[in-house]
């Protein structure tokens, strides 16, 4: 088995010399989209959320050890550390697609070497915790945009619904950010939804975001009301907000969490 293992793995590069380059191609399209300007600061903020590095003044610098290092410099200090924050960037991103439900290319000469020594020192497991490891990663940095944007949301909709309860004269309170934030709330689940095709939580969340008190309701019908009933209808609204961060939240759970069935996100 082990020389049949062998001679597969090098019958593979000499048939299909375009896998040699597959791996090479796409480590090159995460390095470009992680040091691209605009995804410099949310890099850092992954290394952040991995625990790698921290903040610094300045988008394009990363704190490691309490220097701040411009983020190519890290890259190549440490590129452990900047791979394994790269790489869950790339695949948590929209560029990135779905880690483990995704497509999928040919194996890369590194790849190749790794099945050989595997089936030279048994390191089989190696391999799988490391998969798992990078799942998690993504997972990790999912589950943290879900919940800056629903922190986000609910802020804004508090804010603008404490604004009308308070509002007796002048220009009206602005749903500007509650829009948008309401806008990139429902985007994010929708992602889920898309990626999580069997769980149903992700649909049941965007249905209570776009469904009275909040959703299109919420920025209608103020003008006019007693500041009474501007009062109670926030504390609806403050009551909705909550169910919605809970279910958001158990949902950012299930993320963090490769591997698991996750059967209460099919009720």
């Amino acid at each position: 088995m082990f020389l049949t293992l062998i001679a597969s793995a090098f019958v593979h590069l000499a048939i299909d010399p375009a896998a040699a380059a597959a791996g090479d191609t796409a480590d090159d399209a995460r390095l470009v989209h992680c040091l691209d300007p605009a995804h410099q600061a949310e890099l850092v903020n992954a290394a952040v959320t991995l625990g790698l590095g921290g903040r610094a003044t300045a988008s394009t610098h990363i704190t490691v050890a309490g220097k701040a290092t411009p983020l190519d410099a890290w890259r190549k200090q440490n590129p452990k550390a900047f791979d394994r924050v790269c790489k869950a960037l790339y695949e948590a991103s929209a560029q990135g697609g779905s880690s483990g439900e995704g497509g999928s290319g040919g194996l890369s000469v590194v790849e190749l070497l790794k099945i050989l020594v595997a089936a030279v020192v048994g390191a089989g497991l190696t391999m799988f915790v490391g998969d798992w490891r990078s799942a998690r990663d993504t997972g990790l940095l999912r589950a943290d945009g879900l919940r800056r944007a629903v922190r986000e949301y609910s802020s804004a909709v508090s804010e603008y619904a404490q604004a009308w309860a308070s509002y007796s004269a002048g220009s009206l309170p602005s749903d500007e950010a509650v829009a948008r934030t309401g806008a990139e709330l429902d985007a994010q689940l929708r992602r889920y939804e898309l990626l999580r095709k069997k769980w149903r939580v992700p649909t049941r969340l965007r249905t209570e975001l776009a469904t009275a008190p909040l959703g299109d309701a919420l920025c209608a019908g103020w003008g006019g009301t007693s500041p009474g009933d501007r009062a109670a209808r926030g504390q609806t609204i403050d009551s909705a907000l909550a169910d919605l961060r809970d279910g958001c939240e158990e949902l950012a759970l299930a993320l963090e969490r490769p591997g698991r069935s996750h059967s209460e996100m099919r009720a």
